[in-house]
């Protein structure tokens, strides 16, 4: 996202550092860019020396590019589409909305039905 000019990185340097007239809005992009940047690649760097698959670089580059997808379909377009037209959007826990709280609590339930799955793999 950051890549994108956009995200929660992009979104707090901009409520801190950004000129009334906006004239620095692609120096925070491009410092947003560079510091998710330094954060992010030594793990990516690890995980790909870590794949011992023959298909290395297509199993390395899809978990970049399919959780992105996801979270946009899913996230962005199905769960704020299900919220704009008021469905489950009463505030619940925190001031969150139950739709929110109901899609945790299905994927905690996913997480804990693989987890044999997802040690195996982690290990």
């Amino acid at each position: 996202m950051a890549a994108m000019g956009s995200g929660d990185e992009v979104s707090g340097l901009r409520t801190l550092f950004l000129n009334p007239e906006h004239s620095n809005a692609w120096v925070i992009k491009i410092i947003a860019f560079v510091i998710v940047s330094a954060i992010c690649i030594p793990p990516l760097v690890t995980g790909y020396k870590a794949i011992g698959n023959k298909r290395k670089v297509l199993v390395f580059i899809s978990f970049l590019i399919v959780p992105l997808v996801l979270d946009t379909v899913v996230i962005l377009i199905l769960l704020n589409g299900i919220l704009e037209k008021g469905t489950l959007n009463q505030v619940w826990i925190m001031g969150t909305p139950l739709l929110i709280t109901v899609w945790f609590a299905v994927c905690a339930v996913v997480v804990s039905l693989n987890f044999k799955c997802l040690r195996y793999f982690a290990c």
